[in-house]
């Protein structure tokens, strides 16, 4: 679904209907990508929410990516997107 301007994968209500935050019609987000003017974002709620996962994402991003690891709680930001590994 499109939420807050960008396509995501949510958890609809139906699964957890306390929903997101304090917006409670609002799904829980999941997944969501955005194009900036500078970059692409990932937003990942799991790696926000999972410290086992974030970690495991911070080990792993260097064995597939050149780049440095640019990332604020569930962003993760791609400034070069000829540098993202599609085919991994």
């Amino acid at each position: 679904m499109m939420q807050y301007g960008m396509p995501s994968f949510v958890v609809p209500l139906s699964t957890f209907p306390k929903g997101y935050h304090c917006e409670k019609n609002t799904p829980l987000p999941f997944l969501s990508i955005d194009a900036q003017k500078n970059h692409i974002s990932v937003y990942h709620m799991g790696i926000y929410a999972n410290p086992q996962l974030l970690e495991w994402f911070e080990n792993e991003y260097p064995k597939h990516m050149t780049t440095k690891l640019n990332m604020e709680k569930s962003c993760i930001r791609f400034t070069n997107p000829n540098k993202i590994p599609l085919g991994s």
